[in-house]
Parts: structure tokens; C-alpha cells; sequence
């Protein structure tokens, strides 16, 4: 499955991703953790604003994290931040920060590289008799999942 997701295509040939297979349910835990603690802290603070769209977001978070403490192995998939073509040479010539954060902001080909190697993943594993569960409801915790997996893998 791995070496089949190392296969897909990337813009420039980046491969601008990397893979962290988890079978420690210690460590899907602490992912799992880190996802509630998060989901709470915004929850907290969508109060005041709106209780009911709070709820409403605490309802759902079990749907992030109980497919994944129930399955034997969690994969996490890391990417690269993408400079799109252009970006290194406007640098290089002093371009306006703004300009810079602007073709930034067009990450495409990198997440267009990233689901071709994740589509490429999911075909091999459903070819091989596995089930999957692609989740990315969670990525607001993106941070503190990646410094979990970074530490702990």
C-alpha cells in the first residue's frame, strides 16, 4: 500500500508527503486526545457566541475519533508545505511579502499531489481486501497531531 502511494505522481516530482503508520493504541489515543481537547477549546469559546453550533460541533467529534480507536492501524499522512513555481524566484528578487503570501495561498498542485498519492494508497489496500476511512474532519488539530506523531512515532 505504501509503496503504492510512493508511486503517485507529484508536481515537480516532490512527493511532497510522508507516511506514519500507528499501531500503538497508546498512541492513537494520545491523537485521539489531542483532537477532543482541541474540539473542546473551540467549543468554549463558540459559547458565547452560539451554544447551539457549539453543540453541535462536541456532537460530532466522536465521528473524528472512534473510527480510528476502534481500527487496527492508523495512518497519518504528513505534506510538505508546496511553494508553487514562482514563489522561490519571486523571493529571490525581493518580492512584496504580500505577493509571496498570494501565490502561497495557491497550494493546489501540492494537495492535487497529496490525494493522488492517498487515492493511489486507498486503491491498493481496497485490492487487497482492506476497508478504509479517509478523516479529515480533525485538521483543526493538525498541529498538535503532528507534534504527537513527530515525538512519538
Amino acid at each position: 500500500m505504501l509503496d503504492a502511494a510512493r508511486l503517485a505522481p507529484s508536481g515537480k516530482n516532490l512527493q511532497n508527503w510522508h507516511y506514519v503508520v500507528i499501531k500503538k493504541k497508546s498512541l492513537m489515543k494520545k491523537i485521539s486526545d489531542a483532537i477532543l481537547h482541541k474540539n473542546e477549546e473551540i467549543c468554549r469559546r463558540m459559547d458565547a457566541i452560539d451554544k447551539d453550533k457549539a453543540n453541535t460541533f462536541r456532537k460530532f467529534v466522536k465521528y473524528f475519533t472512534v473510527f480510528f480507536m476502534k481500527a487496527p492501524v492508523l495512518i497519518a499522512v504528513m505534506t510538505e508545505i508546496y511553494h508553487p513555481s514562482g514563489y522561490r524566484e519571486l523571493e529571490l528578487v525581493g518580492a512584496e511579502p504580500r505577493v509571496l503570501e498570494d501565490i502561497k495561498s495557491y497550494r493546489s498542485p501540492g494537495l492535487q499531489s497529496l490525494g493522488a498519492s492517498i487515492e493511489n494508497l486507498y486503491l491498493r489496500a481496497v485490492d487487497m481486501g482492506y476497508g478504509l476511512c479517509w478523516l479529515t474532519s480533525a485538521n483543526y488539530a493538525a498541529r498538535a497531531i503532528e507534534k504527537i506523531v513527530r515525538e512519538d512515532a
